[in-house]
């Protein structure tokens, strides 16, 4: 299924078309198999308080949420062979490099998680 990503706080849409990492090899593999991801698109883990970016080709944006879909911390253009890490998240949103400046995404905005249907 693919989901929007919609800021309560502001009222903007931060990702057109969400998918979920549900499974292992979507868990393990990520973004590491591709060299873009739009700027409409994002990776959304559930019970993932670090991120690596081992073997990635691309930067990205880090949105590091609680179990309320509260933001609690923003990662902006992470490089390839870093890491990042919030102790306490629920959830992670990997999303194009700037993605949170071009929709501004801040520590204490609420997101909500919109099906799309069709």
């Amino acid at each position: 299924m693919i989901y929007k990503i919609f800021n309560k706080t502001t009222g903007k849409i931060l990702a057109e078309n969400t998918t979920i990492a549900d499974t292992f090899i979507k868990r393990l593999c990520g973004l590491i198999p591709r060299s873009a991801i739009a700027k409409d698109e994002a990776l959304l883990f559930y019970n993932a308080p670090s991120i690596h970016m081992f073997f990635m080709k691309f930067p990205i944006d880090l949105v590091f949420l609680d179990k309320n879909m509260k933001v609690v911390r923003v990662v902006k253009g992470l490089s390839p062979w870093k890491m990042a890490y919030c102790f306490g998240a629920f959830a992670t949103i990997e999303l194009h490099a700037n993605q949170t400046s071009d929709v501004p995404t801040h520590n204490g905005d609420t997101l909500e998680l919109l099906p799309i249907v069709g």
